[in-house]
C-alpha cells in the first residue's frame, strides 16, 4: 500500500512540474511588445553622470553589445532575454537614462552592434548569423542580411559609410556595399577593424592578421601570431589610424602602423600590457582572465577593455580598466564581483565609458572630469617634473594610484590643490558685461564678456559654489551677469502691431515688425520670459511672450517650381511687397502652415511665404535620357499656358530630372537649358530605333 501511495504521489509532483514548464514557456512565447525589465535610475549632475557605475540594470537578460551614436545623444545596447523569442536592440539616453526605442531583431540573440557614421543605421549582428539593419529615425527594420551561417563575431561599418564588414565564428568574413546590400567580398577571419580613413580593412583570425587594401583591392599578411598561446579576441584601430591593439587571453598588444617606399602598410610591435599588471591590484587576485571587448578614447591616449576574471575561490567577475597607451600604465580600475564584461566603449568626445555585462547591467563613466588649479601643480611626466599656474582649467582622471592630468599636458599630480568644475546643463546669455578673470576671485581682469554673447553649454563649466563660470579657453565670470536660456525651434504670429525686437531682454527696442510676420524662435529665456526670434528678412532680437501667438506648421521639406510670377510676403496679413519669383523658379518648400493656405519656403538666402496655388510640388526621378517625338517648344512650367523658353526640334535628346502631373522637368543635353515638357511629346526609344 505505501508503494502505491509514494508511486501515486511521485505521479502528481511530476504532472505539476510539467504545468509549471508548460506555464512558463508560455510567458516566454508572449508579445515581445511587454517589456519584463525596468530602465536604470542613472544619477545626474549638472548634465553629467556621475561615477554611479554598475547600476542593477536586470538579471533577466544579458547585454552582449554597447555602443554610442556618433554625436554621443544616444547609445544602443544589443541583449538576449529568456523572457523574449527574439533579441533587442535598445537606445537609451546616456545621461539621464530613458528609452527612446526598442528595435526587435531576427535572432534571439544581438551578439554585435555597430552604428553608421551619420547616425542613422544600426547594424546588429545576431546569434543565428543574420545581420538586421534598422533606420534610427523611422525605428523600422530596412534589411535584413542571410550569408552568414554561424554566430557574427564582429561588425563595422567604414567611416566613409560606404562599406559594412561582418564575420562569424565560422570564419567567414564578407565586406558588403550599401548601396546594394550585396557582398562585394569574401575572406577568412573572425575579427575586423577599419582603418579611420577607410582605406584598409584589418582582418584577424587565430594565427594571422591581414590587411585588405580596399582601393587596390589586394589583400596582404602583415603578421602572424603563431607564437602566441590561444585564441584571439578583440581588434581595434586607433582614431588617428597610427596604432592596432589586439588581445590575447589578458594581455594587450599594440602595433604601431607605418607606410613603406610603396605606399604598403607596415606594422611594429610597439608596447605589450600584460593582464598581471591590474590583477594583481584586485582585491581578491585572479587566477586568470581573459580580455573580452576593447576601445581606444578618440585623443588615442587611453584604451578601456573589458573583461572576465577567474577567481580560487570566488564566482567569475567582471572589471573594467583603463590603461595609458604611451606608458602601458593601468590608471583606473573598476572591479565587481558580478559577471563578464562582454562590451565596453568610449563616447566620441571621451568623457565617458559605457559598458555592458552577461548579469544584465549597463554602466556609464565618467572619464575625464574638469578641475581648476587652486594652487601652482607639480605633474610628474616619467622623469620631467613640469608646473602648471594657478587658475588652470584642466581634465584628469581619478585613478587608484592618483590623480593623473591628461589636459593640457599628461602627467600624475604630485603637488598642489585640485577644485571641481561641473558641466552646465543650460547655454547661458550674458546680459550685462562682465570682466574675464584668469581664476575665481582674481582682483586682475585679463579682458571683458561683451552684453548680448549667447554661450553654448559645451563652452561652460561651474564652479562648485556656482558663484562663477568658466567660459572655454576664456576665463572666468561672475555668474550674476549671465542668465539661463533653453534652445527652442517654435513658429511664431506676432500677435500685435508694433511687435519690437530688442538687443537685450533688459534693453530699449531696435527694430519693429508689423503683425501677421512669422517670426522663428531660437532660444527662451526664463527668466525674462523672452524669445530670441529671427524674421524671414533675417533680423533677430529678442521678444516678449506676450507679443507671440505660436504657429502650427506641418514640415514638408520638398522642391517645388512657381507656376507664375509672384512674390515671397513676410506677414500673413500683409502680401503685397516682398521678394519676386518669377515663373518656373525652383524653391525649397520648409513647411506648411496649417491654418492659412500658405507655404512657407526658402529661395536661396532669401526666406518667406507663398500662395499655395502658386507652386506645384516636384517628384524627383532618376536620371534618364529621353527623346522628342515631334517640333515642340521648353516651357518655364509645367503647364501649357506657361511661357516658352526655346523651340525643341523632333529627335532632341533629353535628360529627366523630375515630374509634375504630365510634365517633365528636363535638361536640354546639347545646350545645358532646363525647362518642362509634356510626357506625351516624349519616348524612351532612341530616334534610330523608331520605326
Amino acid at each position: 500500500m505505501k508503494k502505491v501511495v509514494s508511486l501515486i504521489v511521485k505521479h502528481l509532483l511530476y504532472i505539476c512540474l510539467n504545468l509549471i514548464f508548460i506555464i512558463f514557456s508560455l510567458n516566454s512565447l508572449a508579445s515581445p511588445q511587454k517589456e519584463k525589465f525596468k530602465l536604470p535610475k542613472i544619477r545626474t549632475i549638472s548634465n553629467k553622470i556621475t561615477l554611479d557605475v554598475w547600476e542593477k540594470w536586470n538579471s533577466k537578460i544579458w547585454i552582449l553589445s554597447v555602443t554610442f551614436s556618433p554625436n554621443g545623444n544616444w547609445i544602443a545596447y544589443g541583449s538576449y532575454s529568456r523572457f523574449n523569442t527574439r533579441g533587442t536592440v535598445t537606445i537609451i539616453d546616456p545621461l539621464t537614462g530613458n528609452r527612446k526605442a526598442v528595435l526587435y531583431t531576427t535572432g534571439r540573440q544581438v551578439e554585435k552592434l555597430a552604428v553608421s557614421p551619420d547616425g542613422n543605421l544600426i547594424a546588429a549582428g545576431n546569434a543565428g548569423g543574420t545581420i538586421d539593419i534598422f533606420d534610427v529615425k523611422s525605428k523600422e527594420k530596412i534589411k535584413t542580411l542571410r550569408e552568414h551561417k554561424r554566430t557574427i563575431s564582429s561588425i563595422a561599418f567604414s567611416p566613409n559609410g560606404k562599406l559594412l564588414a561582418s564575420a562569424d565564428y565560422d570564419g567567414v568574413v564578407k565586406l558588403w556595399d550599401l548601396n546594394t546590400w550585396e557582398p562585394i567580398k569574401t575572406f577568412s577571419g573572425k575579427l575586423v577593424a577599419f582603418s579611420p580613413d577607410s582605406k584598409y580593412l584589418a582582418i584577424l583570425n587565430r594565427k594571422e592578421l591581414f590587411i585588405y587594401d580596399i582601393s587596390k583591392g589586394n589583400t596582404s599578411k602583415i603578421l602572424s601570431l603563431k607564437n602566441l598561446y590561444g585564441p584571439v579576441d578583440t581588434i581595434c584601430f586607433s582614431p588617428d589610424g597610427t596604432l592596432i591593439a589586439f588581445s590575447n587571453f589578458d594581455n594587450i598588444y599594440i602595433l604601431k602602423v607605418s607606410k613603406d617606399n610603396k605606399m604598403q602598410i607596415k606594422l611594429k610591435m610597439k608596447k605589450v600590457i600584460k593582464g598581471t599588471q591590474y590583477r594583481k591590484r584586485m582585491e581578491h587576485y585572479p587566477k586568470y582572465g581573459k580580455i573580452l571587448s576593447m576601445s581606444f578614447s578618440p585623443d588615442s591616449k587611453l584604451i578601456a577593455i573589458g573583461t572576465i576574471n577567474f577567481f580560487k575561490n570566488r564566482p567569475q567577475a567582471g572589471v573594467v580598466a583603463i590603461f595609458d597607451v604611451k606608458t602601458g600604465t593601468c590608471i583606473k580600475l573598476l572591479e565587481k564581483y558580478r559577471n563578464d564584461v562582454r562590451s565596453v566603449t568610449f563616447s566620441p568626445d571621451g568623457s565617458m565609458i559605457a559598458f555592458g555585462c552577461h548579469s544584465g547591467e549597463l554602466g556609464v563613466l565618467k572619464v575625464e572630469e574638469p578641475f581648476f588649479s587652486l594652487t601652482t601643480l607639480d605633474i610628474l611626466d616619467k622623469d620631467k617634473l613640469l608646473s602648471i599656474p594657478k587658475g588652470t582649467v584642466i581634465k584628469a582622471v581619478k585613478g587608484n594610484g592618483g590623480i593623473y592630468i591628461v589636459y593640457p599636458i599628461y602627467g600624475k599630480l604630485k603637488e598642489g590643490r585640485l577644485n571641481p568644475l561641473y558641466y552646465s546643463a543650460d547655454p547661458i546669455l550674458v546680459f550685462k558685461e562682465s570682466p574675464l578673470l584668469p581664476y575665481p576671485g582674481s582682483q586682475y581682469p585679463v579682458g571683458t564678456i561683451k552684453k548680448g554673447e549667447i554661450v553654448d553649454k559645451k563652452q561652460i563649466l561651474i564652479t562648485r559654489d556656482k558663484k562663477y563660470l568658466y567660459l572655454d579657453r576664456k576665463g572666468f565670470i561672475s555668474a550674476n551677469s549671465t542668465v539661463k536660456i533653453k534652445p527652442c525651434k517654435i513658429s511664431f504670429l506676432a500677435k500685435i502691431e508694433g511687435t519690437v525686437l530688442k538687443t537685450l531682454p533688459n534693453e530699449n527696442a531696435s527694430y519693429t515688425v508689423p503683425t501677421g510676420t512669422v517670426l522663428f524662435a531660437k532660444y527662451f529665456c526664463p527668466y525674462f520670459n523672452y524669445y530670441l526670434v529671427t524674421s524671414p528678412s533675417g533680423k533677430s532680437g529678442w521678444v516678449s511672450a506676450q507679443y507671440l501667438e505660436k504657429l502650427p506648421v506641418k514640415d514638408i521639406n520638398k522642391d517645388a517650381v512657381a507656376l507664375e510670377s509672384t512674390n515671397l510676403f513676410f506677414s500673413v496679413s500683409s502680401k503685397n511687397h516682398g521678394i519676386p519669383i518669377n515663373q518656373g523658379e525652383i524653391i525649397k518648400v520648409v513647411f506648411k502652415l496649417k491654418n492659412y493656405p500658405l507655404y512657407y519656403v526658402k529661395k536661396g538666402k532669401n526666406k518667406g511665404l507663398i500662395n499655395k496655388d502658386s507652386i506645384a510640388f516636384i517628384k524627383r526621378i532618376n536620371p534618364q535620357k529621353l527623346w522628342t517625338i515631334t517640333d515642340t517648344t521648353l516651357l518655364k512650367a509645367p503647364q501649357k499656358s506657361a511661357d516658352v523658353i526655346r523651340n525643341l526640334p523632333k529627335f532632341t535628346e533629353l535628360k529627366v530630372l523630375g515630374r509634375v502631373n504630365d510634365f517633365y522637368y528636363v535638361e536640354v543635353i546639347s545646350i545645358k537649358l532646363k525647362g518642362w515638357i509634356p510626357t506625351e511629346l516624349t519616348t524612351l526609344v532612341k530616334p534610330d530605333k523608331l520605326s
